[in-house]
């Protein structure tokens, strides 16, 4: 489903420092509450404007190359999906980067990486840095001078959080503040 038009899409496009990339992304609203402050203070995204989430798939499509033909596709390939329930409930890490949250059942989110890798195969998950894909929703990130225990027991007290994937959000924007909006929703059916 549409929640842009396309041709509105280019105000989106203004001057910026940093080059505009696109993701798509599960919101999960449901955890705002536990993790919307931690974020503020550990995750660059947040400052962004990128909500508490779980990527499908980064980096996608570039911006100026997003057209209907993008959106039709991307629509078609996540409509073949439908909406599931998932549980955050355990925090976990890469290495000593990232601390994060991931969810259960995670393969429901790798498949809907896979099946946007099959139609965009120059669009590998996080640039294909990573053998691995692991679905997760960001906290912190050891940079921002986090101290993973701390928050660890932090999230962990909020934890299970219950939510629903019924939709993935084409957010673009570059690493200025505030500037990541949606510029489309896909429903899942």
């Amino acid at each position: 489903m549409r929640t842009r038009e396309v041709d509105r899409y280019g105000d989106l496009m203004g001057e910026t420092d940093s080059p505009m990339e696109s993701a798509l992304v599960v919101p999960v609203v449901a955890a705002e509450p536990a993790v919307r402050h931690l974020r503020e203070l550990y995750d660059p995204a947040a400052a962004w404007g990128v909500p508490a989430h779980i990527t499908v798939l980064y980096p996608f499509v570039p911006p100026a190359a997003i057209d209907g033909d993008v959106l039709a596709a991307t629509g078609n390939v996540l409509g073949e999906f439908t909406a599931f329930d998932f549980t955050l409930e355990r925090v976990d890490q890469f290495g000593t980067e990232v601390l994060m949250i991931t969810p259960k059942p995670a393969d429901r989110f790798s498949a809907l990486t896979e099946a946007l890798v099959a139609t965009w195969p120059e669009h590998q998950p996080y640039g294909g840095i990573h053998e691995e894909v692991i679905p997760h929703l960001t906290i912190a990130h050891t940079g921002k001078g986090a101290s993973f225990d701390a928050i660890r027991a932090r999230v962990r007290s909020e934890l299970p959080i219950h939510s629903r994937a019924d939709a993935v959000d084409l957010m673009v924007g570059s690493m200025e503040p505030n500037s990541w909006q949606t510029i489309e929703t896909f429903h899942l059916s």
